[in-house]
């Protein structure tokens, strides 16, 4: 169970994804074992609903707000010098998810964070939540385990950007996120992979053969 292991990755303990829309309990449920710790963080969460495209955090926005997904898929991304998108995480239901840097260090994010199908997801204010972790032993652990699932994605990113060529990076994401290949445009699957549409495009006609 998840909260035997409050200092591993969270995303290991999450349910494969699905199309369906969490109510607010199971998302806590996932995360917190005892009624009254998740009424504590229930308390600062409110459900907000976001159309394809729009932003939940932009850049150069200071962002105050961590976020659960119910249902959708959104993604951070960063602009290069010439203003291309690279899209560097994808997210579904029910991880979390929040400009970190900018959380922390309370700067203006540098990454930019859109929903790309319809998303609904439950927003919370971070400082709050920080604040209660300081009072609250599982929110305590809830806290730690995040940051330290945000470090893993990060390393465990930067390691296959590196190691991995697009067409195992494809068959990775195919394997563990299926239903997004499905979801989401292709442009954005290959901004993920690191290439343009037309080598995806190609990458996805050899495998067919």
């Amino acid at each position: 169970m998840l909260y035997d292991f409050p200092h591993y990755n969270l995303t290991l303990f999450l349910p494969p994804w699905t199309e369906k829309s969490y109510l607010m309990k199971d998302i806590l449920e996932l995360y917190i074992q005892t009624k009254s710790s998740r009424k504590l963080l229930a308390d600062i969460l409110e459900e907000v609903h976001y159309k394809k495209g729009e932003k939940l955090v932009s850049l150069k926005e200071k962002s105050n707000d961590m976020f659960f997904i119910k249902k959708g898929i959104t993604r951070s991304y960063y602009l290069d010098s010439k203003g291309k998108p690279h899209t560097r995480f994808l997210f579904i239901s029910p991880q979390v998810f929040g400009s970190l840097a900018s959380l922390i260090l309370e700067k203006p994010s540098t990454m930019i964070h859109e929903a790309i199908t319809d998303c609904t997801v439950l927003k919370g204010d971070f400082k709050k939540f920080k604040k209660l972790a300081t009072t609250n032993l599982e929110l305590s652990n809830l806290y730690s385990s995040l940051l330290e699932t945000a470090f893993i994605m990060m390393d465990n990113r930067n390691r296959e950007l590196s190691s991995l060529d697009a067409t195992q990076l494809y068959l990775k994401l195919q394997k563990e996120k299926p239903q997004i290949l499905k979801s989401i445009p292709l442009n954005h699957i290959a901004s993920y992979l690191n290439i343009t549409p037309v080598q995806l495009s190609r990458i996805r006609r050899e495998l067919k053969k």
